[in-house]
């Protein structure tokens, strides 16, 4: 919503975008506007609890009827759950949840109370076709990852491809789990 940045010049031209330009995190003018352009869809894909939050403010606060699915990359509610605002646990408690890994789809069932038939897994990673003989570019010859170390980041996947591949990888985070660390170095 604040910078556009040098990706919006990639992004498909098809592509409608709506830039709320916020001076103030709670505008009423904000908020309404963005109620406007949710309310022309069915169903609104909301990444992260605090874009999530605001556009369910927003459908609250203006009588949306359009469903808002929490789309939760986060990954620490399990290490840090006191940390998880009241909001996200009561009045904007979500009804559809995505989360990047099982443990996540798991904490959103048991923590937050999201019916299990609307809680769903889509993990950040994909996987190569098999079938596929995929040859990297030569010019490409090692990796670097920046990530925390904990078990839904699924590092050890990371690990598995870029050995396949041949490259080194290099992997740059706390250590958030020492299990986890530990299982992969």
């Amino acid at each position: 919503y604040y910078n556009q940045g040098p990706w919006i010049e990639q992004l498909d031209k098809r592509v409608e975008l709506n830039i709320l330009d916020r001076k103030n995190k709670y505008a009423l003018k904000e908020l309404y506007k963005t109620y406007k352009i949710c309310a022309k869809y069915d169903i609104v894909h909301a990444h992260m609890s605090y874009c999530y939050t605001y556009i369910t403010l927003s459908r609250l606060m203006f009588g949306g009827k359009y469903k808002v699915i929490f789309h939760d990359h986060n990954g620490d509610h399990d290490a840090f759950g006191s940390q998880v605002g009241l909001g996200l646990k009561y009045m904007f408690r979500p009804h559809y949840y995505i989360g990047v890994s099982k443990k996540l789809e798991q904490w959103a069932v048991n923590d937050l109370k999201v019916p299990a038939k609307h809680a769903y897994t889509l993990i950040n990673i994909i996987k190569p076709n098999p079938k596929i003989n995929y040859q990297p570019a030569p010019v490409l010859h090692k990796a670097f990852m920046v990530s925390n170390f904990r078990s839904t980041k699924n590092i050890e996947f990371a690990i598995e491809l870029f050995g396949k591949l041949g490259w080194p990888l290099t992997v740059f985070g706390n250590c958030i789990e020492p299990d986890y660390y530990n299982s992969t170095i």
